[in-house]
């Protein structure tokens, strides 16, 4: 019990300190040249996941990728996950990963509310034009009572990203 509530805790202070993550609807994006792909996981009935990408996009011009995760359910649930939930892939016409980072393995516990979403944003630039391709995979636990956890790993369907050069 002291250790739910000690990483109750640091998850809350964690929160304030995560970059580009909020916990609000997906702000506005111009929908001509925005493609949005969904995933409600049928194995994971409690959430969906989406990402909003650009379907154009200048070489070295840069751009935001957004992921959201949907709680489906009308509870609320307590969540634990790495410092974002969401990985960003971006990987080239061969199927080569172009992005890598690190990113900080610190727990961070947070509640989604019933019908909420959680939406994170990726920037990313190209440096050569190309067709390419985007997702997301979202990967967080449940946190149940006592020890019932149930962990969860939903990716997003892919998104093309044509790459021009002026």
């Amino acid at each position: 019990m002291k250790a739910l509530i000690m990483l109750t805790l640091l998850g809350l202070a964690a929160c304030d300190s995560l970059p580009q993550a909020t916990a609000t609807e997906a702000q506005s994006l111009p929908k001509e040249t925005m493609v949005r792909t969904s995933n409600p996981d049928t194995n994971a009935q409690d959430f969906s996941v989406h990402i909003i990408a650009p379907k154009q996009i200048k070489a070295h011009e840069p751009f935001t990728i957004e992921a959201t995760l949907t709680n489906l359910t009308d509870a609320t649930m307590n969540i634990e996950h790495a410092s974002t939930i969401f990985y960003f892939s971006i990987k080239d016409h061969n199927g080569q990963v172009l992005n890598t980072f690190v990113m900080p393995m610190k727990g961070v516990a947070r509640s989604i509310r019933g019908k909420a979403t959680i939406t994170e944003q990726y920037r990313y630039t190209f440096a050569k034009p190309g067709l390419y391709e985007v997702s997301a995979t979202g990967k967080f636990t449940i946190i149940g009572d006592g020890d019932n956890r149930q962990a969860y790993e939903l990716e997003t369907p892919k998104a093309k990203i044509d790459v021009y050069d002026e």
